[in-house]
């Protein structure tokens, strides 16, 4: 598809690319988490560490049950057996699934459940309250009264090994004291970072996903404003260019750059997931777009406004599909943003853009949840 480029009359603030984070959500989604948890931590293992801290276990034992994690999982609450991640873990059965590679992976909703854990299926902090709560009643590999056993070893070398058999039931068990001995050395002693991380992101409209800047916005104008956060980001095409679902895609690009990958109709699907807080997880290709009616309305060329999007009218073979998003109009010419090409320089492969008003092209309206 042919276009012009103009040089972006905005700038993305370091607070925009900080606030942007994994976006990973409960099975229930219609309905606020009335259980949310926070951790504190800069990072997953310093999570890790103070969760198990703040639940009164001695130093010498969160290390060897932070040894286990980071072989299982190297402290990822998506990350499937045999490698990938996924935001749906019933796609890891029969496969292991979630920081402690529950297997099946579908198995942890029903475990949620008999615990009353309410919180993001896919936040590390729900995962960790699974954990606490199977420790303190019957662990996966069905060790009844594990905690005060767990408690009474003596060694960091035993009380890894006991972890690996009486709860994990591990059947290859790698190397887990070398991990265990570093996080000791690392974190013995107390907690560690005072940053707070609030797992709320099921409540619908959340809006952890958008910048600062976007929550001024009003209707659609927050898809437009949400997708220029990712100017930075890079052009691919494909299941990974931002159609595997909003918590895998945020799980991939948890620091906006280079390494993000969006297609054209991927950098709208993030986007909308963005404005909603999750609510909306469209997954769409362009040629999709016309039959989404419960997301999208037709509209007139005179009828656009910023955030509604340009689609190329497909002609068959798929080649020309292109979606933008509007950002204004002049006269005949439509400003956009988009992801364009993999063909330039990474610096514009996702950026402003122009084109003509066109019959190649149809116009959009969002009418979702969101706006």
């Amino acid at each position: 598809m042919e276009f012009t480029y103009i040089s972006p009359a905005f700038a993305i603030s370091a607070a925009q690319t900080q606030l942007f984070r994994e976006g990973i959500h409960y099975f229930n989604i219609d309905n606020c988490s009335t259980n949310a948890a926070s951790l504190t931590g800069d990072d997953a293992p310093s999570q890790v560490w103070n969760y198990f801290k703040a639940q009164g276990v001695d130093d010498m034992h969160i290390a060897a049950i932070m040894g286990n994690l980071a072989q299982e999982s190297h402290y990822s609450p998506t990350i499937m057996q045999k490698g990938g991640n996924s935001n749906n873990p019933s796609e890891a059965d029969p496969l292991g699934w979630g920081i402690v590679q529950w297997s099946p992976g579908s198995k942890v909703i029903a475990t949620a459940g008999e615990y009353g854990i309410t919180g993001n299926i896919y936040e590390l902090s729900t995962q960790l309250q699974i954990v606490w709560a199977e420790m303190n009643d019957t662990t996966p590999a069905g060790y009844h009264n594990f905690l005060p056993d767990f408690i009474s070893t003596t060694t960091l070398e035993e009380a890894t090994a006991f972890f690996t058999t009486n709860y994990e039931a591990a059947g290859v068990s790698g190397d887990r004291v070398s991990p265990a001995r570093e996080a000791l050395a690392r974190y013995g002693g107390g907690t560690v970072s005072s940053n707070t991380t609030s797992d709320t992101s099921s409540c619908a409209g959340n809006s952890a996903y958008i910048s600062p800047e976007c929550t001024n916005a009003t209707g659609v104008a927050k898809i437009l404003c949400a997708a220029k956060a990712y100017d930075t980001a890079s052009y691919y095409e494909g299941s990974t260019g931002g159609h595997q679902g909003g918590a895998a895609w945020h799980s991939s690009c948890p620091s906006i750059g280079a390494d993000c990958y969006l297609d054209c109709s991927g950098l709208v699907n993030i986007s909308v997931y963005d404005i909603t807080g999750g609510q909306v997880d469209m997954r769409g290709s362009v040629s999709s777009i016309p039959n989404q009616t419960q997301y999208w309305k037709n509209v007139t060329f005179t009828e656009l406004q910023p955030g509604d999007i340009l689609v190329k009218i497909p002609d068959g073979s798929g080649a020309n599909n292109h979606v933008e998003i509007v950002d204004h109009v002049e006269g005949q010419r439509i400003i956009t943003f988009g992801s364009h090409s993999a063909n330039r320089p990474q610096v514009d492969q996702i950026g402003p853009g122009s084109f003509t008003n066109s019959s190649d092209y149809q116009y959009y309206h969002y009418i979702g949840p969101g706006v």
